[in-house]
C-alpha cells in the first residue's frame, strides 16, 4: 500500500513557471520508477496538454480543474496508488483548487522569476499558504539565498 507524497506547485501570477516545473519533476519522479500522478487543476490544462503532446510521458496526467470543492475527494481516492500526486494549480492565489490543494498537501513550490516586479506579484500566496497549513507545520518562503520562517 502506498501513501502518496502530496506536492502543490502554486503561484498567483500566471507564467511563473508552475507547470513547466511540475512536469519536469513529475517527469523525473516518474523516471526513478516512482508512481506518479500529475493532478492538472488550472482550467488552461496546460499538464494535460504537455502530456497529450508526448509520446509517452512517463506520469500520469489527469484533468482536476472541474469541481474544485471535490478536489480534497478526487486526490483522497488516489492516495495510496501512488507515491507523489504533484497538483498543478491555477494562476490565483484565492481559487478554490488552489486553497483545497495547500490543505491537503505536504510541500508547496512556489517558482518564481528573479525579478522584483515577479517577487512582488507572488506575495499573496504566502497567506493562502499560511492561512490553508495548519498551524503544526511550517510554512517556509525564500526571497533571498536564506531561508526565513513566515
Amino acid at each position: 500500500m502506498l501513501n502518496a507524497h502530496i506536492i502543490t506547485i502554486v503561484n498567483q501570477k500566471g507564467g511563473s513557471g508552475k507547470t513547466t516545473l511540475t512536469m519536469l519533476l513529475a517527469g523525473a519522479l516518474a523516471d526513478t520508477y516512482a508512481k506518479v500522478l500529475v493532478a492538472d487543476t488550472d482550467p488552461q490544462n496546460s499538464s494535460m496538454f504537455w502530456a497529450n503532446r508526448s509520446a509517452h510521458f512517463p506520469a500520469e496526467v489527469k484533468d482536476f480543474s472541474q469541481a474544485p470543492e471535490k478536489l480534497t475527494k478526487r486526490i483522497g481516492k488516489r492516495i495510496e496508488e501512488c507515491e507523489f500526486i504533484l497538483i498543478d494549480c491555477p494562476p490565483h492565489a484565492s481559487a478554490p483548487a488552489t486553497e483545497n490543494a495547500l490543505a491537503i498537501s505536504h510541500l508547496a513550490l512556489i517558482p518564481l522569476n528573479p525579478s522584483p516586479l515577479d517577487l512582488h506579484a507572488s506575495l499573496d500566496i504566502r497567506e493562502t499558504i499560511a492561512k490553508a497549513t495548519p498551524p503544526s507545520r511550517p510554512v517556509w518562503y525564500s526571497t533571498r539565498p536564506s531561508l526565513k520562517h513566515a
